[in-house]
């Protein structure tokens, strides 16, 4: 099937269920890589696309076609993290849990370490961003979302998703710079 995917999606609205499998095989591992990057918690982010997924499946009209089907997808994704954040922080105490590094990019070992300890400050400076700010960065970084599309999934004026983003890049050098602190 070499569809779209806003053609795939008014397939499944129509009853195809097919079409729906390939929406879910094109875009899950990018759903789960948007959802580990928000929750550092890979059990989480698996629970939390598969759920974003089944919001889908179980709620096909809830996509009008106003918006490209990745748009409505990482809305749905970024409301469910968002919402485990705020449960985390109401009901557990201190930061988010850091996801071990299960991969060895490195071609030596002494590169391999360097690497991971590089993600590994860069994932706690983007932990200390605000969960807005690091949605957006994140959707703009590591998923190449352009600022009409971020605006779409966070439900902003394109100014704001420009002014978020521009903020968010400024904190985190200066995280990144200052090693980490918790300056704002």
């Amino acid at each position: 099937m070499d569809l779209s995917d806003e053609a795939l999606m008014r397939r499944f609205q129509a009853g195809d269920r097919g079409a729906f499998a390939a929406l879910v095989e094109r875009h899950r591992d990018h759903a789960l890589h948007f959802c580990q990057r928000m929750l550092r918690d890979p059990e989480a982010a698996e629970d939390m696309a598969q759920e974003g997924f089944a919001r889908i499946l179980l709620h096909p009209d809830g996509w009008a076609g106003r918006s490209r089907f990745t748009t409505y997808l990482f809305a749905i994704l970024k409301n469910l993290c968002l919402d485990e954040l705020r449960w985390r922080s109401r009901w557990r105490s201190g930061s988010l849990e850091t996801a071990p590094d299960q991969t060895d990019p490195g071609p030596t070992p002494e590169e391999a370490v360097a690497l991971r300890l590089e993600r590994e400050r860069v994932a706690a400076a983007l932990d200390e961003l605000s969960p807005d700010q690091r949605a957006a960065l994140v959707l703009r970084e590591y998923h190449r979302l352009s600022y009409e599309e971020i605006a779409g999934v966070m439900d902003w004026t394109d100014a704001k998703t420009k002014i978020t983003i521009y903020r968010a890049r400024l904190a985190l050098g200066r995280r990144l710079t200052a090693g980490g602190g918790s300056e704002a």
